[in-house]
């Protein structure tokens, strides 16, 4: 019988925003409900083991969920609480906004002009998943 192989890929259905900030990740989860007027709370953390170092790699995560428990938004630090990024190859980046808008009720480039207005905020970069060579990761 002859093995047949189903290759999966990963859906990415979201938009990645990259925020460059000072200010710890309450301050910009705070100044993100202060935006968008959205309910941003602490979720779980993300802990993730990296051969590169000799201990798990923990990161903040704090999310928005609509009505039906829905997520919309995340955002996560590129900086470990203890060791490493999330994503080493956008070391100078230290806020991942993930944008989970299936009913396209939010106009990224939008999002982008008022992240610039906020003072806890030094720059704002909009990523093409594709680009970004460890994509898996912000699947979680």
């Amino acid at each position: 019988m002859k093995a047949k192989k189903i290759k999966l890929s990963p859906d990415f259905d979201f938009e990645i925003i990259g925020i460059s900030s000072s200010a710890y990740d309450y301050q910009i989860a705070w100044e993100l409900t202060q935006l968008f007027d959205f309910e941003f709370e602490k979720s779980s953390d993300v802990t993730i083991i990296d051969e590169k170092y000799s201990e798990y790699q923990v990161f903040n995560v704090f999310e928005v969920k609509d009505e039906e428990e829905e997520c919309l938004a995340k955002l996560i630090s590129n900086k470990a609480n203890n060791i490493g990024y999330f994503c080493e190859e956008l070391k100078n980046i230290d806020f991942f906004l993930l944008i989970f808008d299936k009913k396209k009720l939010l106009e990224i480039n939008d999002l982008k002009k008022k992240l610039k207005k906020s003072k806890n905020i030094n720059a704002v970069f909009i990523f093409d998943i594709e680009n970004i060579k460890s994509k898996e990761k912000f699947i979680f």
